[in-house]
């Protein structure tokens, strides 16, 4: 697996501007932005039966199940 490099210390702001129009994912962590690598049919399918499994578990509940493809903010400087 390769590591993604770094792009540089940037405000959160900075980020999801960079992040909305840039044809890369990126993961935010207390400044830093580093750019994911992009991933394998085998991973993809992987992820696929996960998400059909945990959505299905989730049922009708007040939990939901998400791709990769969703900007998730865990704390007020980490986006992953």
């Amino acid at each position: 697996m390769v590591r993604p490099e770094p792009h540089g210390t940037l405000t959160v702001e900075e980020y999801l501007r960079l992040d909305e129009t840039s044809p890369l994912k990126h993961e935010y962590v207390r400044g830093e932005v580093y750019a994911k690598s992009g991933v394998t049919l085998r991973h993809d399918r992987i992820v696929r039966n996960v998400l059909i499994a945990l959505s299905a578990a989730a049922g009708d509940g007040p939990c939901e199940a998400f791709s990769s493809d969703v900007r998730l903010r865990v704390a007020d400087d980490v986006f992953y």
